[in-house]
């Protein structure tokens, strides 16, 4: 299946809120883990070998890394598998996909694939009310959905 087929063979319907919610856990899960080995063995194997290690210049640049790195790996995470594969990996396995609103077929590309990351961080903010609005919203649209003005649908194989 070519990298965006997942979403131009889209059946129309809507993806519940509580596909999202499991498909962004398993998102998390993927963005945390590799996030948590980088703060672990910048921030804590270098004291554990060397205690002197402790409030020197090579700390502070670790303190300096592993926010840029989370942020990096979470971006680049969220923008290049919802442009190139059509959804992250946790929307690919549950059989969802992102889509434009306008047909809720056609895959929205690396600027509004950016323009939705960065909105996760708008819907996140105000203690998740942007990802929570899917429950009354008529199109099932979150607060980044709506700013990069996408849908996720579940996608099926034309042949099914």
């Amino acid at each position: 299946m070519s990298p965006v087929s997942a979403v131009s063979k889209v059946v129309h319907n809507l993806a519940s809120p509580g596909r999202r919610l499991a498909a962004g856990l398993i998102d998390l899960t993927v963005m945390a883990v590799p996030s948590a080995l980088v703060w672990l063995g910048l921030d804590y194997a270098p004291h554990a070998l060397n205690p002197a290690w402790r409030g020197s210049l090579g700390e502070f640049l670790a303190s300096l890394i592993v926010p840029w790195f989370i942020i990096a790996w979470t971006l680049g995470y969220l923008i290049w598998w919802t442009a190139r594969q059509g959804g992250t990996v946790g929307k690919q396995l549950l059989g969802l996909a992102v889509a434009r609103r306008v047909d809720g077929a056609t895959p929205i590309g690396y600027p509004w694939a950016t323009v939705r990351a960065l909105g996760c961080v708008l819907s996140a903010l105000p203690l998740g009310l942007g990802f929570l609005w899917a429950l009354w919203d008529r199109d099932r649209q979150t607060w980044h959905d709506k700013l990069a003005e996408t849908v996720v649908v579940c996608a099926e194989d034309e042949d099914e």
